[in-house]
């Protein structure tokens, strides 16, 4: 499937503009997810993790996608050369 093309210039629409803030941006979320998380984990009460397992793991899955787009950034920091 070919990316979308944005009329202003010839860029695909699924270029990342601000690398350096898209990575600043999801590792302030993953972060705030992780405190999230491990205040779940220390204020739950033990008959409560089996019902809050689906949520953490819910919250988990997030947390990952948020660090493969920071990921998928920082080859933008570094622009490849075209050897001329």
């Amino acid at each position: 499937m070919a990316a979308a093309h944005n009329s202003k210039d010839d860029r695909p629409s699924n270029v990342i503009p601000l690398p350096l803030t898209n990575i600043d941006q999801q590792l302030s979320e993953a972060t705030a997810l992780v405190e999230t998380l491990i205040s779940i984990g220390e204020n739950a009460e033990d008959a409560e993790f089996l019902r809050l397992r689906s949520s953490t793991v819910a919250l988990l899955y997030i947390l990952t996608d948020k660090l493969k787009s920071a990921d998928r950034s920082i080859p933008a920091l570094y622009p490849r050369r075209s050897m001329q």
